[in-house]
């Protein structure tokens, strides 16, 4: 199960390259918020496995900050998930009044930053997982 994850994430930021080679940047910054989403759950069936208390304590997925206390290595990346997270929904859905949709919103700076975060995350969970 970990692995499939760890797959999917990847699979989801190649997907999210595309779409930003594409033009497609706000399909790319919310491919991207998968990506890290999906490292996420990754390292979480992980720490379930190989720590009991964290088995014990919690019975479905942890937040991220919750995450980063468990992996210390991944508090440098607080705030750009933070900004990654919030693309769960302005990445897809127009906002109720007066601002730019997502389509004309997210530009190629924005994809390109949210891909970057994405692959950061996703290679310190697998680095942690894999040590």
């Amino acid at each position: 199960m970990i692995l499939d994850h760890l797959t999917q994430s990847e699979r989801n930021l190649a997907a999210a390259k595309m779409m930003s080679k594409e033009g497609f940047y706000s399909q790319a910054s919310f491919g991207a918020q998968q990506a890290a989403s999906e490292s996420l759950f990754a390292l979480w069936y992980h720490l379930k496995e190989s720590n009991a208390e964290v088995a014990a304590r919690y019975n479905s997925p942890l937040k991220f900050d919750e995450l980063a206390k468990l992996v210390p290595s991944l508090q440098k990346y607080m705030e750009t998930y933070k900004i990654l997270d919030s693309y769960y929904i302005s990445a897809r859905y127009p906002p109720p009044e007066g601002d730019k949709v997502p389509y004309e919103y997210f530009d190629t700076r924005l994809a390109e930053e949210a891909i970057g975060w994405a692959k950061q995350i996703s290679d310190e969970v697998r680095h942690f997982i894999n040590a």
